[in-house]
């Protein structure tokens, strides 16, 4: 089952589609029995979240229910989006209520590119004045504070421990999402330094980047 509009709680939501897993296939069957294509649903789910989606083991009752006002309107919004023509970024999809996405070309490479407002479409267009910097910049952040955590406790059998500079050279930009008041954040690939996890970078243009961590 692939959710194309979901969000955990009352959050945000997300981004990317979300495909659900049934934890025990037989009581599965029964779970989605009489749940009619198209229904709003709410279970529990463990998530892991990949550079290319997010996959949810359902460890809990399904239940259909009613969309409230802000998930209706996230229905509408991806049944017509509306598109918007920058110059720097290309064409955005309008997200309702999360914002606008697009694809762009982040030196040479594809990138994912959210925002939650236009009207910090100035704060993407700064960063990709300076493209170069703000990957180096990312980089030696998210390797400052975080090497000493992969070589402490996410060495794999036999691994030896990474130098910074091979750490910095593992990770790979997936996407770009500027917050609301222009505070950004930068997804990485790990390139297996976490096993898989998304490295998060986050910032903004007057104090660069402050803090990484590891997530999904």
């Amino acid at each position: 089952m692939t959710l194309t509009v979901w969000r955990v709680g009352k959050g945000s939501f997300e981004p990317h589609g979300l495909r659900l897993v049934l934890e025990n296939v037989e009581t599965g069957h029964t779970l989605l029995r009489g749940i009619p294509p198209g229904s709003i649903i709410r279970t529990t789910a463990r998530l892991a979240r990949f550079h290319k989606g997010v996959e949810g083991l359902v460890s809990g009752a399904i239940e259909v229910i009613e969309p409230d006002t802000e998930f209706q309107l996230a229905l509408e919004g991806q049944k017509s989006p509306r598109t918007f023509r920058d110059p720097v970024l290309g064409t955005l999809a309008a997200n309702p209520p999360s914002g606008w996405e697009g694809e762009v070309r982040w030196l040479g490479r594809k990138c994912g590119i959210f925002l939650n407002r236009l009207d910090d479409l100035a704060v993407a267009h700064a960063l990709w004045r300076a493209q170069r910097r703000w990957t180096r910049d990312a980089v030696r952040v998210a390797t400052e504070r975080l090497v000493t955590l992969k070589n402490g406790e996410w060495l794999g059998e036999r691994e030896r421990p990474v130098s910074p500079d091979r750490f910095g050279k593992k990770l790979s930009l997936v996407d770009i999402a500027i917050e609301d008041g222009g505070d950004f954040v930068f997804d990485f690939d790990d390139g297996d330094l976490f096993f898989g996890h998304t490295i998060v970078v986050r910032g903004n243009l007057s104090e660069g980047f402050t803090h990484a961590n590891i997530a999904g």
